[in-house]
């Protein structure tokens, strides 16, 4: 058993046709083989600020490039430290519009909500 001979749970990764193997590198190898292109993120955390409702959430969203989600693009040029991204919601006309913004700017919506 792992846990009485390492001290980083194993990695468990699955390959294209949805099979999940365990690997013994462990954790400390994923973003590693992430840089090298060996996997890929598929989903990011978002944090949200809403200046209509002064609160901030958190959403996981999907990362693609189908139309439908965030663009790898957007996430490979946005995403924090963390891999999260960060948006705003202006809204226009009444209308909510989300915008996704580097985390300087987030921090700095966040600043003046307060």
């Amino acid at each position: 058993m792992w846990w009485f001979r390492k001290s980083e749970r194993p990695l468990w990764i699955a390959d294209a046709e949805g099979r999940e193997h365990i690997t013994e590198e462990g954790g400390r190898k994923f973003d590693q083989w992430e840089a090298e292109g060996k996997i890929q993120c598929v989903g990011c955390q978002v944090h949200i600020l809403d200046p209509l409702y002064v609160t901030q959430r958190v959403e996981t969203w999907p990362i693609g490039d189908d139309g439908e989600h965030i663009d790898r693009e957007t996430y490979n040029r946005l995403k924090d430290e963390r891999g999260h991204l960060h948006a705003l919601v202006h809204y226009k006309a009444g209308r909510p519009e989300l915008y996704v913004v580097a985390k300087p700017f987030w921090d700095q919506a966040l600043e003046s909500f307060k």
